[in-house]
């Protein structure tokens, strides 16, 4: 899996929506985890996941980076993917 980030972004932090493909994700607790650990990182407004598609959507002026680190240490290998792909994949 590549940790290497690409986003639409400014150095001003402009407001935008990364997603990511989530790996591991298997209950309604998962979701929770996600949810809480996400919404906790510095600039992000909302945290959307989509369980069965293992899509997650975050909106605010966060480090996509950041949000990769918490999925890591929260237990879920993950990867920053386009919004097309998460068309693609039908995650939102």
């Amino acid at each position: 899996m590549s940790m290497n980030v690409t986003r639409n972004q400014s150095a001003s932090r402009e407001i935008g929506v990364d997603y990511f493909l989530v790996d591991k994700v298997g209950c309604s607790g998962c979701v929770s985890k996600i949810e809480r650990s996400v919404s906790a990182i510095n600039g992000v407004q909302d945290v959307r996941v989509n369980f069965d598609k293992r899509v997650v959507a975050v909106r605010g002026t966060h480090s996509p980076q950041d949000v990769l680190d918490t999925l890591n240490h929260q237990g879920f290998a993950a990867n920053v993917i386009t919004v097309d792909q998460a068309q693609q994949i039908g995650g939102f």
